[in-house]
């Protein structure tokens, strides 16, 4: 229809469309089409915010805030605060808009409505806090978040916001502040081996664990979680154990992780054979991991005993990488089962005997070639020094300048990326 079907009107001159003239010499009707369109209009957006009309009456005010009732619902003009003492909170279509997560007191946590509520329902999710409390978005009955989620943790700071498909489906639409960081970390990495049980277990300690989602990205903050023993003997996927039935392998790279069920809170260590590139398999309900370290599992299935400072693995006892080397042309030493695949850098000592009382030399090479480090020893004697060299292939090229000297090289320790430092 027209703008307007009324018995007198003129054209507006700026948009060409119809409209009343109070001022017309024939006075101005509203004909039932305009009424008609205009309630009917109205009605469409009264439903679209999933509500229901309601018949007029001056004393009840919800009969004549139903339009805007609406347009919140439709458009997220709500403010929620959700609380430990509120908790646990169930949200409806009513409260679209901004839901405030306050974990000061102690965990807090929201249920989300049917996402068949509302079509394009939307949520603003935001923590306030800092704490290291919970807090916990639910998906109501059989509904999915991103496909596959049955809750999300927002951590201190964060925010988020999910949109419903109006049908059984929600989707994070927008994740702010870092939330969807994609990255894992550990705040003052103090783990080493276990000293009543140093051969199989590991002791993981940090005064912050970070952990992440590698399905959605989400963060999630743990301060100070105390100290966690893993054992490498315990079957899994399992609660500080390993990751997988089979045992590992002797003469294998073992990696450390804690790992976060959002539901409950609960922190665990796991140990595995799959790099931080990959990631531990899980036990059912963990969904979040962040990476301690590497650790040599010797030829007799014994854990090389570390002391991990930051992101720095450093050996109780240095480990011998070459001892009497005498090779005038270019060698190679393998560090593989010293320095793991993913350390970024390793601590080495080189040390030279000359016995043959004249200038003697050796280098260490990562590149054929190129000289990298050198060291001298004038007369008859010893000579050493400390050098750390980049993880380059885990192995190191020597020469020595005369078969009558002999060179040693021993590993100190190596680093790693954990979000440390």
């Amino acid at each position: 229809m027209d703008y307007t079907q009324s018995n007198a009107f003129v054209v507006d001159a700026g948009t060409g469309f119809n409209r009343h003239e109070d001022n017309a010499a024939v006075p101005t009707a509203v004909t039932k089409k305009d009424m008609n369109s205009l309630i009917w209009s109205l009605m469409e957006v009264v439903k679209f915010g999933g509500q229901a009309g309601a018949q007029f009456d001056p004393a009840v005010p919800a009969t004549y805030k139903v339009l805007l009732s609406a347009l919140k619902a439709a458009f997220g003009g709500n403010v929620t605060t959700v609380n430990a003492a509120n908790s646990p909170f169930v949200l409806t279509k009513d409260h679209a808009g901004l839901v405030i997560m306050d974990a000061t007191a102690g965990n807090a946590s929201v249920t989300l409505p049917a996402a068949n509520a509302l079509s394009a329902l939307k949520f603003d999710f935001r923590r306030k806090d800092a704490s290291a409390n919970m807090a916990t978005v639910n998906r109501a009955g059989a509904d999915t978040i991103d496909g596959a989620l049955t809750s999300f943790t927002l951590s201190p700071g964060k925010a988020c916001k999910v949109a419903s498909d109006g049908g059984a489906a929600w989707s994070t639409v927008a994740f702010v502040d870092g939330l969807k960081e994609g990255f894992s970390r550990c705040v003052n990495n103090a783990s080493q081996s276990n000293a009543a049980t140093p051969n199989s277990k590991v002791d993981l300690l940090a005064d912050v664990v970070i952990v992440y989602s590698p399905a959605t990205g989400e963060t999630i903050r743990k301060a100070a979680p105390g100290t966690i023993t893993n054992d490498v003997t315990v079957a899994g996927p399992a609660a500080n154990g390993r990751d997988r039935a089979a045992v590992f392998p002797a003469s294998s790279w073992v990696h450390f992780y804690w790992a976060l069920n959002p539901s409950t809170g609960t922190l665990i260590t796991l140990s595995s054979l799959q790099p931080p590139t990959a990631g531990p398999a899980l036990p059912a309900g963990y969904t979040h991991w962040a990476y301690s370290h590497p650790q040599w599992y010797d030829g007799a299935s014994i854990l090389r005993r570390v002391y991990v400072r930051g992101g720095w693995v450093g050996y109780q006892a240095t480990q011998l990488a070459l001892s009497g080397g005498t090779s005038t042309a270019e060698a190679t030493v393998s560090l593989a089962p010293y320095v793991p695949p993913n350390a970024l850098r390793a601590h080495l000592d080189f040390s030279l005997s000359n016995g043959a009382g004249t200038s003697r030399s050796a280098s260490i090479r990562l590149a054929a070639g190129v000289i990298f480090a050198s060291l001298n020893v004038t007369i008859s004697g010893y000579a050493n020094q400390g050098i750390t060299v980049p993880n380059v292939g885990q192995s190191v090229l020597y020469t020595v300048s005369d078969t009558s000297v002999a060179l040693t090289i021993a590993v100190f320790g190596y680093a790693v990326s954990n979000g440390d430092s």
